[in-house]
């Protein structure tokens, strides 16, 4: 059979919203995708597609590494989840407004937890630690964000602060 004759039929009976087999056609329900803005209107500020509620950071601290090339950011983060499944979740990192870059979270002592720590989570500490390498910085002043997202994307808000 031609492609394009495969294409048809697939296009034809294979896509019907109603079919509820296991062809490309519709049946289920709805999901938003998360566009990474954080903002939603669901009263548990859970802005991801995960169930639960989100972490919630209390507090951030972080200095700056001139030493290397390029610079880096050595960042703490403290945050609480009320599910407790930060292991295998992210940070994101954004610099004076730009996008953001994600590092997943590793709890190194969970069974299968990964030898490659991009960020390392401490369940006692309830502290999540990274280092960010940072291509540019214009003077003093620079302001980091961050935001944390759980194992199930249910994402913090944006914390603002200046490492020193």
């Amino acid at each position: 059979m031609k492609f394009h004759t495969l294409a048809f039929l697939v296009a034809t009976f294979g896509c019907n919203y109603s079919d509820k087999s296991l062809g490309m056609g519709g049946g289920g329900t709805s999901q938003d995708v998360p566009d990474g803005s954080g903002d939603t209107n669901n009263s548990d500020e859970d802005t991801g597609m995960g169930n639960g509620t989100a972490p919630v950071i209390s507090g951030v601290s972080g200095s700056w590494d001139f030493e290397t090339d390029p610079p880096r950011a050595l960042i703490d983060i403290q945050v609480t989840d009320a599910e407790g499944d930060i292991h295998n979740g992210k940070v994101g990192v954004s610099i004076d407004g730009s996008a953001e870059t994600w590092f997943i979270i590793t709890d190194p002592d969970e069974p299968g937890a990964s030898a490659t720590i991009e960020a390392v989570y401490n369940p006692e500490t309830q502290e999540v630690s990274l280092v960010a390498e940072v291509d540019y910085i214009e003077g003093d002043g620079v302001m980091l964000s961050v935001r944390v997202k759980d194992a199930q994307y249910n994402t913090s808000e944006a914390y603002t602060f200046s490492p020193e």
